[in-house]
């Protein structure tokens, strides 16, 4: 019987020497078939040149314009016809033996919707890579829902029936978004002991990755107030949760004297009537599973 074919997406911005060995990792996975798709958001580094010309068997989306990670995310995903779909970073790539691991699981179980892969620090654990000596001997799995972008995968059929990643701003819990609509369509999540991903951790101050910024509080409080009126059931527990984040916004005006959250808080509420429309609200239980975070500031 044919495997299944495996499809691997990232977004990048003028990252060509990373995208490069991401590339090479991602080639020596043990598991075939697979397809790799780049959205490049206009790089100038030479990015797009360099995969054109060293990996001619990676499909390679050079966008228009800068769209930003999320919306480069979705138009990949989107051009993607694996019957799983791994979302990565343009900075980590699975064990060598992740993916074969992953498609087991997916397999032998058609409720698993979305596998959470566990992140190694690429600096502290790469002198591991080829024997994988970190990896507890005993195999671990626990549910999960919330996973870093830089590895989950899920199962395609979640994308086509109820649309990709939210495209709410920089800091939207998309990964969340999409593990809701995994619960929406009975399926869970799970996070496996031997199924990870390695990332280059950025240094603290780092310009290509430092998001404390004003348009990241104002995106992460809009977001998260969007997210809740999406997902989360009509209860008292919802309308807490609505005021705590409106006291955190509030409070953090007195505390730090900006007013960027406030602005997230209603510019959310101006435009919350286009998510109302789409509103598609999972059981208090699952809300709880998801563990959403009521940190309403930008990282």
């Amino acid at each position: 019987m044919d495997k299944p074919l495996v499809s691997f997406f990232f977004a990048t911005l003028n990252r060509k020497d990373v995208v490069q060995e991401t590339l090479e990792k991602l080639h020596e996975q043990e598991y075939r078939p697979i397809e790799i798709i780049v959205a490049d958001n206009c790089s100038t580094d030479g990015t797009p040149e360099m995969i054109e010309k060293q990996f001619p068997g990676v499909k390679l989306l050079r966008l228009t314009r800068n769209h930003g990670a999320i919306a480069a995310r979705n138009i990949a995903c989107a051009n993607s016809k694996g019957k799983y779909v791994v979302s990565i970073d343009d900075d980590s790539f699975p064990g060598k033996e992740a993916i074969v691991r992953m498609v087991s699981e997916f397999e032998k179980d058609e409720k698993l919707g979305l596998v959470v892969f566990d992140i190694y620090n690429y600096d502290v654990h790469i002198k591991h890579y080829h024997d994988e000596a970190h990896i507890p001997d005993e195999r671990q799995s626990i549910e999960k829902y919330n996973w870093s972008g830089c590895g989950g995968a899920y199962r395609r059929e979640i994308f086509e029936t109820h649309g990709y990643w939210e495209e709410w701003g920089r800091e939207a819990p998309f990964e969340s978004s999409v593990s809701a609509k995994a619960m929406l369509m009975g399926y869970t999540g799970k996070q496996f002991s031997d199924i990870y991903v390695f990332h280059h951790w950025s240094p603290v101050g780092d310009p290509a990755t430092f998001r404390r910024s004003e348009i990241a509080d104002i995106t992460a409080c809009r977001s998260t107030l969007f997210f809740a009126v999406k997902f989360f059931p009509m209860n008292s527990v919802t309308l807490i949760f609505l005021f705590k984040l409106a006291w955190i916004t509030v409070f953090h005006v007195f505390d730090t004297w900006r007013f960027t959250l406030l602005k997230g808080w209603f510019s959310g509420w101006l435009k919350v009537h286009y998510v109302m429309k789409e509103r598609i609200p999972l059981s208090q239980q699952q809300v709880n599973n998801l563990s959403i975070s009521l940190n309403a500031k930008g990282r």
